[in-house]
């Protein structure tokens, strides 16, 4: 049955669905049933994981920061980890669902804020609280922010691949 969403702020498209983070619970996160041209997002309260604020870590991971597609993977931030969840969704019925849970990506590091994530030829750069990091396409995250350094303490406001070069710019 098609519910309300809670409200959110972090949201992404993958796998032809809206992905949100709950507001009131930013633990978990929400996917819509598959998007069909001409007609509203639907959502059902069924439709949901939870991504624990330990998993794979002694301490707490805090909430989700950000969430970003890349190739087949949903790649979900948390301040101090990083998960991925792949897999094909449900049908529009709720059948067939063989999404993996949230699967910990050995690291810890994590984003600090959505806004700073931007796709790549080799993967998703990202800010952290220990500087720009980017997780290749083969999960493994990399620091690669030596170069700024110096702007590590700066708020990334926005952050954009520019097409037919090599840059990537952030807006601090």
């Amino acid at each position: 049955e098609d519910v309300n969403p809670p409200a959110y702020h972090i949201t992404t498209l993958f796998d032809t669905r809206q992905w949100i983070v709950n507001d009131e619970n930013p633990n978990e996160l929400w996917f819509s049933k598959p998007l069909v041209q001409g007609t509203p997002v639907e959502f059902s309260d069924l439709q949901t994981f939870y991504v624990f604020p330990n998993t794979g870590t002694a301490t707490s991971t805090g909430p989700i920061t950000a969430i970003f597609p890349m190739d087949d993977k949903l790649i979900v931030f948390k301040r101090n980890a990083i998960y991925y969840i792949n897999g094909n969704g449900p049908d529009i019925t709720g059948a067939t669902n063989d999404y993996n849970g949230p699967i910990f990506v050995t690291t810890t590091v994590g984003c600090t804020d959505q806004q700073s994530v931007v796709l790549t030829a080799s993967g998703l750069m990202f800010q952290s609280d220990k500087g720009i990091w980017q997780i290749g396409r083969g999960l493994e995250p990399t620091y690669i922010g030596d170069a700024v350094q110096a702007f590590n303490r700066s708020i990334v406001e926005s952050s954009l691949n520019i097409p037919q070069t090599t840059q990537i710019r952030f807006t601090l």
